[in-house]
């Protein structure tokens, strides 16, 4: 009964909680939702280019007295991999580099990848190059145009105030020092935010991890129901991951961020693969069909 998007095997890991945030919504009279998706994108996305920002704006004294901070706190290896790489032109540097590839992906699926994943085109001689790839990219357009096919059944619409074309713009167009500051990313929203959030919030340097919720309701209550789709030989989630990878952490057991990541999305890519790729003899099943009792999955 698990709502499935005939669009794309990647689901969200508490899609049971969206859903009932959009019917309770939608039963008390709300058609819009406001989320805030996308803000680590506007005010953290760039803080590496804030040296080569001051430097820019011949803040040359600031820069100085930033570094030696940076040095002490983090050691010299962080602060020329992160700030002083950008100022010989990162984007560039990147190029000269060989690309790696994920490990945990099959020859397969390595093969499938494309050259560069660098979109819009523009990224490429921007400012900032990363920052304007995280807001403008492909990844973002997709994270918002997979959601609405959910809140649209709700009868919801979902808006993103931090997609606002104005706040985009004056966020790439601040310097980037302005996004960071002594180990604390979204300075200029930290500042925005005195005397309105608790400082213990305002002043915080970890983020909240969802990883406790996943761990408790798919890889505990779940273990049994995950073993068998991963386990099932007549899987296809084998030509894309690679399985010695996968299964060397048993469900149940400790698994980095990582690997819970990819577990759960090769659980995705079952279900939605069996449910869009089922064939009763020479009539396709509607993906929105359940599979009845008997019925086998398979290309």
């Amino acid at each position: 009964t698990w709502p499935l998007n005939p669009n794309t095997p990647e689901d969200n890991l508490y899609r049971r909680l969206l859903e009932r945030v959009y019917r309770i919504a939608h039963e008390r009279g709300t058609r819009t939702i406001l989320t805030g998706g996308f803000g680590d994108d506007l005010y953290a996305a760039g803080a590496r280019y804030w040296l080569a920002d001051l430097l820019k704006e011949g803040r040359v004294h600031q820069a100085v007295r930033e570094s030696v901070w940076e040095l002490r706190r983090y050691g010299f290896h962080r602060l020329a991999r992160r700030n002083l790489l950008p100022l010989l032109g990162w984007h560039w540097l990147r190029k000269l580099r060989p690309r790696t590839r994920p490990t945990w992906l099959t020859t397969e699926a390595q093969a499938l990848l494309p050259e560069s994943d660098s979109w819009p085109v523009s990224a490429a001689t921007a400012a900032r190059p990363e920052q304007h790839q995280t807001i403008l990219g492909l990844r973002g357009g997709y994270d918002i145009a997979a959601e609405t096919v959910h809140t649209s059944r709700a009868g919801v619409e979902l808006r993103l105030p931090y997609r606002d074309r104005r706040l985009v713009e004056f966020m790439l167009a601040i310097p980037a020092h302005q996004l960071y500051r002594h180990g604390l990313y979204k300075h200029v929203l930290r500042m925005g935010m005195r005397g309105v959030l608790p400082e213990r919030i305002r002043r915080r340097r970890h983020p909240t991890s969802l990883t406790p919720l996943f761990v408790r309701g798919i890889v505990e209550r779940e273990r049994d129901t995950v073993r068998r789709l991963i386990a099932n030989p007549a899987c296809e989630w084998p030509r894309y991951v690679r399985s010695d990878w996968l299964q060397r952490v048993p469900p149940g057991a400790r698994a980095s961020e990582m690997e819970e990541l990819i577990l759960w999305l090769c659980v995705c890519f079952e279900r939605w693969h069996g449910n869009m790729t089922r064939i009763d003899g020479q009539r396709r099943i509607s993906p929105h069909m359940p599979c009845e009792k008997g019925e086998t999955s398979g290309t």
